[in-house]
C-alpha cells in the first residue's frame, strides 16, 4: 500500500541481512555460487586486476 512505501526505509539503508531476510534464495543461491568457485563481481577483473597471483 501507498503507506507502507511511505514508511519504508530508504533503499541505500537496506543491510544485507535485509534483503536476505525478504527473499532466502538470494543466500541460497550466493552460499551455492561462493562453494563452486563461481562468485565474482562483474567488471572487477577489468578494473582492478586478477589479485590471485599475489
Amino acid at each position: 500500500t501507498l503507506k507502507n512505501i511511505e514508511s519504508a526505509r530508504p533503499f541505500d539503508q537496506l543491510t544485507i541481512d535485509d534483503v536476505a531476510a525478504a527473499e532466502p534464495s538470494i543466500d541460497e543461491k550466493t552460499t551455492q555460487l561462493v562453494a563452486k568457485g563461481r562468485w565474482s563481481v562483474p567488471g572487477y577483473k577489468e578494473k582492478f586486476g586478477d589479485l590471485s597471483l599475489l
